[in-house]
């Protein structure tokens, strides 16, 4: 059965749809104010790590920083961390991340706005092979 993929991702999984399994993981969080969050799950494959779709809704100002780890090492961004507003970007690994089957995926998440809490999201694309 295929799954449905995102209009938004569309476009950018063209030159990557390869007919492997794809996954995605979804991770979505609400922040409570002045607090630090690590959000995990496990990987469903053994492939790559091809994209990965941010959203930061009005009103974050750049006060909710995020980074993406496999296995506790940084991803994305590599040094520091990224902070939006009332964006939706989508991050293409140029060569893909390399990921085995049972990695961690972790998504960071630090909220430094001491009033209001926010809501962020984070899908991860993934292709490779579950059996392996």
């Amino acid at each position: 059965m295929a799954q449905a993929r995102s209009p938004l991702l569309e476009k950018s999984l063209e030159s990557y749809d390869t007919g492997e399994d794809v996954r995605f993981v979804n991770f979505r969080y609400t922040v409570p104010s002045s607090t630090q969050v690590l959000l995990r799950a496990r990987s469903p494959l053994t492939g790559l790590l091809t994209h990965a779709l941010f959203h930061f809704p009005p009103g974050c100002l750049a006060l909710v920083d995020l980074r993406v780890d496999v296995n506790l090492i940084p991803v994305y961004p590599i040094t520091g961390w990224i902070s939006l507003d009332d964006a939706t970007p989508v991050f293409k690994f140029s060569r893909g991340q390399p990921i085995k089957k049972m990695d961690y995926l972790d998504v960071w998440l630090q909220n430094r706005d001491t009033i209001n809490q926010h809501t962020i999201s984070v899908l991860l694309v993934l292709e490779g092979d579950v059996a392996v």
